[in-house]
């Protein structure tokens, strides 16, 4: 496999195509793209938040934890449940999902004005 093309498939609604050149053994492959643009401002995404009083109280639910279930447990399937169980509720607890607005598409903090500028002409 010398090349590979990886497409979301969900927002991918043009049909690929194979050319023979006979210039080689190599077949050529054309791909057409759609330009998608992100016009709409204020998206409302679900996100969560990993700031530092976040990552403080993630840490202090897992040390409060007794842990007893996981290390006392025979099956050793059962004990990866339960240490994910309480991992995943000591995670979702810390690092609430919510929604907020995305006024921009994107957030390059290296894209000055004057790309911006000269992008536009």
């Amino acid at each position: 496999m010398l090349d590979v093309i990886i497409i979301n498939s969900k927002h991918y609604k043009y049909p690929a195509t194979v050319i023979e050149l006979g210039l080689s053994d190599h077949l050529a492959q054309k791909l057409p793209v759609q330009n998608i643009s992100r016009t709409s401002n204020n998206k409302r995404v679900l996100k969560r938040c990993f700031g530092e009083n976040n990552i403080r109280e993630f840490k202090h639910l897992l040390k409060k934890e007794t842990w007893q279930e996981v290390i006392t447990g025979t099956e050793v399937n059962t004990k990866f449940e339960v240490f994910m169980n309480i991992f995943r509720n000591s995670f979702d607890t810390a690092f609430l999902l919510e929604y907020t607005y995305e006024n921009s598409p994107y957030k390059n903090g290296w894209v000055t004005q004057g790309i911006k500028t000269s992008s536009k002409k």
